[in-house]
């Protein structure tokens, strides 16, 4: 005897953790999960601490490492580039460079990813772009 709901499932619009990113065809929405959020926030964090015990001076591997976290979540965050300028600026391009120091521009782009979480209003872009008549990008 088969049942009659059996065969009956439940359609999922959203795919919470695909690719790093959070896809939902409902919203037509990619979004951050939580769990990027939760890690490019704490690393953002560590760095601050960092800075404000040593005058501004932080690791140079530990910068780099943070601006491609946080550069991988470029998709899903519109103000992502604008709040990375700064960072790349002051990441020396040499490997053998141990210790950076922020400017003041780099230290607030940093107080602005250490807010970054799952409700964020920035957190999010839509999945397909709209036609645009005019496209202005300022640096």
């Amino acid at each position: 005897m088969i049942k009659p709901n059996a065969w009956m499932h439940e359609v999922s619009h959203c795919l919470t953790d695909h690719l790093g990113y959070a896809f939902c065809s409902e919203s037509m929405r990619i979004t951050v999960p939580s769990r990027r959020c939760f890690a490019v926030r704490n690393v953002a964090k560590q760095l601050l601490i960092e800075s404000a015990k040593s005058q501004r001076w932080v690791s140079a591997a530990a910068l780099r490492s943070f601006v491609g976290s946080a550069q991988s979540c470029g998709l899903a965050l519109r103000a992502a580039r604008f709040h990375l300028r700064s960072l790349h600026d002051v990441t020396p391009q040499d490997t053998r460079v141990r210790r950076t120091q922020l400017t003041s521009q780099a230290t607030t782009d940093l107080r602005w990813w250490a807010t970054l979480s799952p409700s964020s209003p920035g957190n999010g872009a839509p999945m397909r772009q709209l036609a645009t008549s005019l496209s202005l990008c300022v640096d």
